[in-house]
C-alpha cells in the first residue's frame, strides 16, 4: 500500500486506501512523539494485522501479509506484536526497560 502497488477497497468498491496510509502515518508521529518502543495491534486487520490481513474479498478470508500501519511501525523501529502475543510484548518491553 506505502508503495501504490495494492489498495483497500470498501465492499461497494469505495477506495479508502489513503485513509488508511494517512491513519498508518498518524500513527507512526505519535509513536515516535512519545517514544513507542512496542505496539499491540489486532491481528488480521488491513490496518494492523501482523503476520495475516483479509484477502479483500469481505468473505473472511485471510492471507499472509502485514497491515498498513503494522508494517510502517515495524519500518520505523516499532515491535509489533497481535492480540495473541501479549506475553512476548511484555517480555520485550522488559527487555528494553532493563
Amino acid at each position: 500500500m506505502l508503495a501504490g502497488r495494492a489498495r483497500i477497497r470498501t465492499p461497494e468498491g469505495t477506495d479508502v486506501t489513503e485513509h488508511f496510509v494517512s491513519g498508518a502515518r498518524a500513527a507512526l508521529a505519535t509513536a515516535r512523539a512519545h517514544g513507542v518502543a512496542v505496539a499491540l495491534l489486532k491481528e488480521s486487520s488491513p490496518s494492523c494485522g501482523t503476520r495475516e490481513v483479509y484477502d479483500g474479498a469481505f468473505e473472511g478470508r485471510r492471507v499472509a501479509g502485514e497491515g498498513v500501519t503494522a508494517h510502517l511501525l515495524r519500518e520505523n523501529g516499532v515491535a509489533v506484536f497481535n492480540e495473541g502475543e501479549v506475553a512476548l510484548a511484555a517480555e520485550r518491553l522488559r527487555d528494553l526497560e532493563a
